[in-house]
């Protein structure tokens, strides 16, 4: 295998030697990807919910954002994310132009290669914002990539988010739909990107030598999960038995990509966004899939940065905010509180300490590893220290929670900066017994939560009259806080 000269560039592709995949470079601009496939090889899902509505009831204008929506979306702490969208480094796609884009059944271009009409603005966003609700109107998609060349070449992904998204859409709360407008972060669309930034993903295969993802992001044949929120390199119109030519992303294009990157802990870790994660793999993958010869396959739980995202999501979002695909039935949840029920309030470990996600880190696949993992640690260590020293409110209810997880939370609580800020922390309705009372207790009388206002521990299993109920009370009392427990 060889390089072709095209005019005056260099094509490059995958050569497969002895059942090992490498990689010719040149120094061009020009790069060979495997060709993606137009359409999926069957169908992979159940049908689409009953009373699916058209394209055109979706579509809703939320039209000038009032100074009251507008007053909100700052509260709820939106600047940061205004910056980044403003900037252009990252895009975010409108959920109804999805849900109609994925009834194609064809697997979603990069973002250079969309329309305008498939991306969201700040002002649409501000006017979706809704006055019975503190979220903002922002879904952000943690995956898996499947295949070094298209995160969802068969349009997997698409077809469940777009389900999901549905039920999202149609969800109405006193007449009214609190979701008329809401932006999907979808990495490989939200910005500029090189192919396999996040190539963990797709356990992608990397080149013999290089510079790494940091260094050279035009390295990788794919990128992190922004397919179609970051720029990736284009698709050009030449393809050669079964690859196609990509172009690079230009230097302004890199440099937004660069900005993107360093900014995905704030899309993912934000209190205020929903995160939903595609966590299990096709029925039919590797089968049925373009993959390269000895082309590792490695599930969503043992992959780099899909852990790093969903330890990003569970930091400080409430219960119901982070919502896992695969416990998505179409068939079953078709009103968006019961699928918040049966999908985003499965059992979630308490956030994790630094150290601890270093640990756990060391243990998971990247692509680069060299570089990728010294990044998220320090990327989660940043926003760590920021995000706890910052929130005010806290509620991790029905997690399934036990002793051990309160345990876990208190050693969160009193690592400095310590959550300084905190009023209000809410715990109900988990599996916390007296010795969980106790470690909360101790950690009250260390000094921990200054600020603390109330304390809600409703539906446990301890009894506020027996000895862990009574230290809580005599607790509350020296530090002055509400705590409620029936």
């Amino acid at each position: 295998m060889g390089a072709v000269p095209i005019g005056d560039v260099h094509v490059a592709w995958w050569g497969v030697c002895h059942g090992e995949t490498h990689m010719h470079s040149w120094k061009r601009t020009a790069r060979l990807v495997p060709q993606v496939c137009a359409t999926p090889r069957g169908s992979l899902l159940a049908p689409w919910p009953q009373g699916h509505p058209s394209s055109a009831s979706l579509n809703v204008d939320p039209g000038t954002p009032t100074p009251e929506q507008i007053a909100k979306w700052y509260s709820q702490d939106g600047a940061p994310i205004e910056k980044l969208l403003l900037s252009g480094a990252v895009r975010l796609l409108d959920a109804a132009w999805l849900i109609k884009y994925a009834r194609r059944l064809r697997p979603l271009p990069p973002r250079q290669r969309l329309p305008e009409a498939a991306f969201v603005t700040v002002a649409q966003l501000q006017g979706a914002m809704p006055h019975l609700s503190e979220n903002l109107r922002i879904v952000v998609l943690s995956y898996a990539w499947l295949t070094p060349a298209h995160p969802d070449p068969n349009a997997y992904t698409l077809q469940k988010l777009a389900q999901l998204l549905h039920v999202m859409l149609k969800y109405t709360l006193r007449g009214a739909s609190p979701f008329r407008i809401v932006g999907v972060f979808w990495e490989y669309h939200a910005g500029p990107r090189t192919q396999g930034s996040r190539q963990d993903h797709s356990s992608a295969v990397p080149m013999r030598s290089g510079p790494s993802r940091t260094d050279s992001l035009a390295w990788w044949c794919c990128t992190v999960n922004s397919w179609g929120s970051l720029c990736q390199h284009a698709g050009g119109a030449l393809a050669l038995r079964g690859w196609r030519l990509l172009r690079r992303r230009s230097a302004d294009e890199e440099a937004l990509f660069r900005q993107a990157l360093s900014s995905m802990a704030l899309l993912y870790a934000h209190r205020f966004t929903y995160v939903v994660k595609s966590s299990s793999l096709p029925a039919r993958f590797p089968s049925g899939y373009r993959l390269p010869i000895g082309h590792p396959v490695t599930p969503y739980d043992e992959r780099g940065w899909c852990v790093t995202e969903s330890a990003w999501a569970t930091m400080i979002k409430s219960g119901g905010q982070v919502i896992d695909l695969a416990l998505f039935r179409p068939d079953e949840h078709d009103d968006w509180l019961q699928l918040q029920n049966a999908c985003g309030r499965a059992m979630r470990r308490p956030p994790l300490l630094p150290a601890a996600f270093e640990a756990l880190i060391a243990t998971k696949h990247f692509t680069n590893g060299r570089d990728d993992r010294p990044l998220v640690t320090r990327l989660y260590r940043t926003y760590f220290e920021d995000a706890f020293a910052r929130v005010e409110k806290l509620r991790f209810n029905e997690l399934g929670w036990t002793d051990a997880d309160v345990r876990e939370l208190v050693a969160v609580v009193l690592e400095p900066p310590g959550m300084v800020r905190l009023r209000e922390l809410w715990l109900t309705q988990n599996h916390i017994t007296e010795e969980g009372c106790h470690a909360l207790v101790q950690m009250l009388d260390a000094g921990g939560l200054p600020e603390l206002e109330m304390l809600f521990l409703n539906c446990n299993d301890f009894r506020p009259w027996e000895a862990g109920g009574l230290a809580l009370k005599a607790c509350a009392k020296r530090r002055g806080f509400d705590l409620h427990m029936q």
